[in-house]
Formats: structure tokens, sequence, C-alpha cells
């Protein structure tokens, strides 16, 4: 994905001739990672190797050493959780109705700070690095006075009544939740670019104790305590059970069209009888829930759900859910998508090291349309899967898909396979 960006970017370049921006491969790779790029895996080795490539793409092109700068902290950008689950023991964790932003957004009139802030590091670390030479004390010394500065914009005035309604104390709940949780976007993005360890150490507490508060106030809110307290157990956890997308990558889906614009992933391949426990709150949670349904059906949804209006949808992930008897929720579900492809590979090994064989699953995020295209792949030796797809696609008419079983077929043969269906007889009883 990061490549696509960069790649897409690259060729805009040439319109930007003249102007004073920094658009060299390196730098667009690290604005991808910075600002476009989420991951999350419930396997903490997985989210290292994720972070390890992205470190190594940065700079595998790079020649000069010492212009480089530091790698980015990724730890709130590829993070380690159950992306499925977003409650614990029951209960909500995380208060969505604060994504409602106030009309008055403090966070606006920080922005010339924080992008001097911004400048005064890049000038420093060059300062640091001996790439240039300058006043590494004043530079420092004016990084504090902006970060007081924004601190104080971002606090407000202070209410001075000694007694306040109902409604009003709510209301300043809801206020100060919501500074906090712009707070936390802050210290996320200057904790992305930190090198200084002590500093480093200073945003990572502040990340950690402004999410706690966030998951603590929404508790107390609700009058759960004793979940409060069991909870705390997992507060230095890597891994967690839970995953609160709106919280963690809060910044996604507080913009103007909140959501991701593309959701890609190969869901792990965890058959039914590994995850009994989870079966309630999958069945409680998610319209695709089959009592004998593999894990993967379940990311389905959460994915297609993550999407912003317009967004793109694409796995890589088990063909079986098209014929097994636990994918008629799943199929039910779908036919009220807006399905763009799937990608058929049949039975072929696709992957030497399973014997599960993958579809492609491609969805916009949008109303369902009467046709989609499909493709069965017949073999794998082909040079560009692009192009094999570009001239092997064609439509299926959706309204012909039963929910008892999907069958890829073109228009023609799906009215003729209906036309003997209704005029034959079953075999059998």
């Amino acid at each position: 994905m990061m490549n696509e960006i960069v790649k897409a970017r690259s060729i805009l370049t040439p319109f930007f001739a003249g102007e004073d921006t920094d658009r060299s491969v390196y730098e667009l790779k690290r604005q991808a990672i910075e600002h476009s790029l989420y991951g999350v895996d419930i396997d903490s080795s997985a989210v290292d190797i994720t972070k390890l490539r992205f470190w190594l793409s940065l700079i595998v092109d790079e020649e000069n050493i010492k212009t480089i700068r530091p790698l980015p902290n990724l730890d709130h950008r590829i993070m380690c959780g159950n992306s499925l689950v977003d409650e614990f023991e029951g209960v909500s964790l995380f208060d969505e109705g604060l994504l409602g932003e106030p009309e008055d957004d403090p966070e606006v009139l920080t922005a010339p700070i924080d992008a001097r802030i911004k400048d005064l590091g890049g000038e420093l670390h060059l300062i640091l690095t001996g790439a240039k030479e300058g006043d590494s004390v004043r530079i420092r010394r004016e990084i504090a006075r902006l970060e007081k500065k924004r601190k104080e914009v971002l606090a407000g005035p202070r209410s001075t009544a000694r007694q306040v309604t109902f409604d009003q104390a709510a209301s300043l709940r809801i206020n100060e939740s919501r500074r906090k949780l712009r707070e936390l976007k802050r210290y996320q993005r200057l904790f992305f670019n930190e090198q200084n360890r002590a500093r480093k150490n200073e945003y990572r507490a502040a990340i950690e104790q402004l999410e706690w508060d966030l998951i603590e106030e929404t508790l107390k809110e609700a009058g759960n305590t004793d979940a409060c307290r069991n909870l705390a157990l997992y507060r230095k956890n890597r891994a967690k059970p839970f995953f609160l997308w709106k919280l963690y990558f809060s910044e996604v889906f507080l913009r103007q069209n909140p959501g991701f614009d593309v959701v890609i992933a190969n869901p792990p391949y965890v058959r039914q009888e590994s995850i009994k426990e989870q079966k309630a709150y999958f069945k409680e949670h998610y319209r695709v829930y089959q009592g004998t349904a593999d894990l993967y059906v379940y990311f389905v949804e959460r994915g297609v759900n993550l999407l912003a209006a317009g967004g793109e949808f694409a796995y890589i992930l088990p063909n079986k859910w098209m014929r097994a008897n636990y994918g008629k929720p799943l199929r039910a579900w779908l036919k009220e998508q807006r399905i763009e492809e799937i990608v058929d590979f049949g039975d072929l090994p696709v992957f030497e090291s399973a014997t599960t064989y993958p579809c492609i699953l491609r969805i916009g995020a949008g109303s369902p349309r009467e046709r989609f295209d499909a493709v069965q792949v017949e073999t794998l030796e082909y040079p560009d899967l692009t192009e094999y797809v570009k001239a092997h696609s064609y439509p299926v008419n959706q309204t012909y898909l039963d929910d008892e079983g999907w069958s890829l077929a073109d228009e023609m043969t799906q009215a003729l396979l209906l036309k003997i269906k209704g005029a034959g007889v079953p075999l059998g009883t």
C-alpha cells in the first residue's frame, strides 16, 4: 500500500516544480507512514515484523546517511490487539459520542503552532547531527515556549462557577473528554518523530495515561467500577483482548469523512472449534454470525464497517464461504453491500504451505449494485494477475445469487440454471 501511495504522488511531482517542498522518495514514504497507514494484529511478532519492514523501506534507497532523519516511532500506527472485539466483560470501553467535535475546535487555533514546532524540530535534528550549524539551546527554548503556549490554547477558559446544573456538569465532562482526545492526538504526532529518549518516554506515558483516562471515564459514567478494576490488569499488557479503533486511531474517525479509505487484509484462517469462548460475543455483535463459522467470516463485516464513504475493501480469504452452510449469513449480508469483484482461485494451491483455497473479495462503501465482476482463475501460470483478471472477468448478476450457495456463473448461465431449477423436480427428499 505504501508503494502505491508513493508511486501515485511521485507521478504528480512535476506539477510541484519550483515549490520549496521535499518530494524525495524517502519523504513521500515517511509521510505515507505518518499520515496514511495503520495496522492491527493480535500477534505481537507480526506487529514487530511490520514495523521492521516499514523502517527498512525508508532507508533502502538512501545513499547519504547523514541526511537521513531517525526512524519514526510506529507504536501508535502499527498496534497489537484483538481487532474484532471492542468490549471488556460485556462493557463498552469508549464513548463514541466523544468523536463529535465541538463547533469551536481549539486544535484549529494550534495548527500554526504545531507547524512551527515541527519545523524547529527538523532544524534541531540537523544541528545535532552536524548537518547544519546553529544554536540548539535557543531552538530548544523556543520549542518549550511554543509547547506551553499550545497547552494554554487547548486548555481554554476555565469555568469559575461554583454550582452547575446536571446538564452543565455532563457538558463539562464531555468537553473535558474531548480535550483529552485532542491532546491524545497531539502526543501521538509528537511521539512519531521524537528521538530523545526522555521525551519519548514522556510522550509514551502521556499517551497511555490519556487512553486509560478516556476508558476509565466511560466505565465510571456507566457505573461499571468492577470492570474498571479488572481491566487494570491489562493496562500494561502490550497485547490486549480488545482493540478500540475509534480511540486508538481517533484521527481517522474525527475527520470530515470518518473511517478508512482502504481496508486490506489476509484474515487468519482459524477453525471455529478454536474460538468457542468468543462465539457469544460474535453472536451478539456480528450479523454474519453462524455457530460453525470460521474466524475469517467476522473480519469481513468488521473491515467493511471501518470504511469511510467511498472507501474500498479488499481481502484475500478462503473461498469456502461461497458454498458452506456457515457462510449463509455472510452471503445474505454481502448482498446488501456494494460488491465490486470476486476473484476465485478454486482449488489452486496459491499458498504452498496451506491447504486453504482463497479468493479475493473487493467491496466498495456504498449502495449495492445489480452486477459485479467475477473471475474464475484456472491457472497460476500468469505473468501479471491484474492483466489476467482484466482479460477473464465477466459480470455476475447479484439477483440470481442464492443465499443457500453462490455459483459465480456468467449471467446467461445463471438465467439458464434458474430456469432449470424452477422447472425441475428435486431428486430425493
